[in-house]
């Protein structure tokens, strides 16, 4: 199947790539870029402004959100975080408190009970990636989570990822839903036009 001229296992070949690179940071690199970003984003005017918070806790090399998560729940915003439902949905839940994690779906940490949350312009959803393009496109893990609960979203959207983890363009589906901004270790990066 042709996707934008390439072919979708050129995503399958990416994704590798990038996850395999992941692999090889070591946790003082990520904990060094992770509070670059943390410091950047909070400082966002859409952070700042945004009455909740729809994160994510961060696996696999993937920044780290516990800073974010911590400063998010210490500034009285309404913090939430995924639950896979099934083999397709995930829904965000309300966090109260770090100790209310336990391991789900894929042994990534979600909130055992608090209430789902609701659809509102007022949220800003923290998006992770493998990798993301300068169009605000990702890559994720292959599921398609993030653009199913994305795509019915209407709050504003801001991916997280080290620098070198951003590429010029990747091969895009029809489904695929992009992110407003990227804050990244070395920049801020606005969408572009498709």
């Amino acid at each position: 199947m042709q996707v934008n001229g390439l072919l979708t296992s050129s995503r399958e070949e990416l994704r590798r790539k990038y996850l395999s690179k992941r692999k090889l940071l070591s946790s003082e690199s990520i904990s060094r870029a992770s509070d670059i970003i943390f410091k950047k984003l909070i400082r966002l005017d859409e952070y700042i402004k945004a009455y909740s918070i729809l994160l994510y806790s961060s696996c696999n090399n993937e920044v780290y959100t516990d800073k974010i998560i911590e400063h998010s729940l210490c500034t009285n915003k309404r913090v939430f975080l995924p639950r896979c439902i099934d083999s397709r949905n995930m829904e965000f839940y309300k966090l109260d408190c770090v100790s209310d994690l336990k391991n789900g779906m894929y042994g990534i940490p979600e909130p055992v009970g608090g209430e789902k949350y609701v659809n509102s312009e007022s949220s800003v959803c923290i998006v992770p990636a493998v990798c993301f393009d300068r169009r605000g496109f990702r890559l994720g893990y292959g599921k398609g989570y993030y653009d199913r609960f994305l795509s019915r979203f209407s709050g504003f959207t801001i991916g997280i990822v080290m620098d070198e983890f951003i590429t010029e363009k990747l091969p895009v589906l029809k489904t695929d839903v992009s992110v407003y901004k990227i804050v990244t270790d070395k920049s801020i990066i606005e969408r572009k036009a498709n």
